[in-house]
């Protein structure tokens, strides 16, 4: 866990959408995609990743 995803999710108590998409950054391995969704040009199944920022990464 990143601090700066903390101060994300903590930045603006009471006046953030609840829920609040935990994380902005991620990295990971790509275990699927779904029809249509957008991918950079080389992601496939399989490949490593990393995604910043992205709000909403860790779900």
């Amino acid at each position: 866990m990143h601090p700066g995803d903390l101060q994300a999710v903590e930045a603006y108590p009471g006046k953030a959408a609840t829920p609040v998409p935990a994380g902005v950054e991620a990295t990971g391995v790509v275990a699927a995609i779904g029809p249509g969704t957008p991918v950079a040009p080389g992601v496939e199944v399989g490949g490593r990743v990393t995604v910043f920022p992205y709000p909403g990464a860790w779900s």
